[in-house]
């Protein structure tokens, strides 16, 4: 696989490979705190990890298509609180992403992918608001860890039943089925995942790790939860289940750096993760690519948050 750095290359050696049609991809990640196991930059090797796949799957079905990363961008909007966190605001996310967006158009991109690991919703908001611009521009775009957290949302059995049966400790078994959902960060889910991809920048210390603790959930949250739910929009309560939850991670004194319980990782569930992951992306790239105007772009998770938050500036 010819991998290419497009901001390592000459203008007129960049415009060449973008000429082919190879899509661009474009890893936008921040620099977060991921517990005392994980690097700051986890989100940033997941996303190369599943772009690499993902662009192997092309070559496999024939795509003669260079690998094309677009200069990384190691910012993100909603960064876990804690040491190395960098924080940047939805603003300043969205005007970058759009300037992205506006250089690729410049640059004759026909296709581009965004590639993330970060489940903030202004992060992926800001995003979403790059997808749309290159579409109405004619640019085939979008990005697909929405798919991800739309999962999570839902609790997909088809993936989460089988890596619960990699966990030796029916105890823990039990207690993970149960609380998978909030495993969102640095966690069973993520830690395999960097086991999967990046071992070597794991620490040891993931084996002894106590469970994250459980924080304290604002009640009005939990309330709003239950009376979406009786209005029958289970989606809408799931997603305030998960601000809630987060709301009470974050509160936690001293803060762990991470959700679940990371010492019941391992890289055959990260791999299995993996590969159901790019799956997902790779049959909805597929049906995208060939006919863009009648397959719906993934939801975007909670993307009514930017209403009452007026667009981040308030917090939830």
């Amino acid at each position: 696989m010819k991998k290419y750095d497009l901001g390592t290359l000459a203008r007129k050696d960049a415009l060449e490979l973008i000429k082919t049609g190879a899509p661009v991809y474009v890893l936008v990640n921040p620099v977060e705190n991921h517990g005392p196991h994980l690097p700051l930059q986890t989100d940033y090797l997941l996303s190369l990890g599943a772009t690499q796949d993902l662009h192997l799957r092309f070559l496999a079905e024939g795509k003669d298509w260079p690998l094309l990363i677009y200069p990384v961008l190691h910012l993100g909007a909603g960064p876990a609180p804690g040491l190395g966190s960098v924080h940047t605001s939805y603003a300043e996310i969205k005007s970058l992403v759009h300037g992205v967006a506006l250089s690729l158009v410049e640059l004759g991109a026909k296709t581009v992918i965004w590639m993330t690991f970060h489940g903030d919703p202004f992060h992926n908001s800001a995003i979403q608001k790059g997808v749309d611009f290159l579409n109405a521009q004619g640019v085939i775009s979008f990005a697909p860890f929405h798919f991800v957290l739309n999962e999570m949302l839902e609790m997909n059995s088809k993936t989460f039943g089988v890596p619960l049966k990699l966990i030796e400790s029916e105890k823990d078994r039990k207690e993970m089925a149960k609380g998978l959902g909030f495993d969102f960060h640095a966690g069973f889910f993520e830690t395999s995942l960097v086991l999967h991809y990046s071992p070597d920048s794991v620490s040891e210390i993931y084996k002894q790790l106590p469970p994250c603790p459980k924080g304290h959930e604002p009640r009005w949250m939990l309330m709003m939860a239950k009376i979406v739910e009786k209005w029958g929009n289970r989606r809408l309560a799931s997603e305030w289940r998960l601000i809630s939850f987060v709301k009470g991670w974050t509160g936690l004194d001293p803060f762990p750096g991470y959700t679940g319980k990371p010492h019941c990782s391992s890289a055959a569930v990260g791999q299995y993760f993996a590969k159901r992951i790019v799956e997902i992306y790779y049959d909805f790239a597929k049906q995208f690519l060939m006919d863009p105007k009648n397959t719906p772009l993934p939801k975007l998770p909670l993307d009514w948050v930017l209403v009452p938050t007026l667009n981040g500036r308030l917090g939830v």
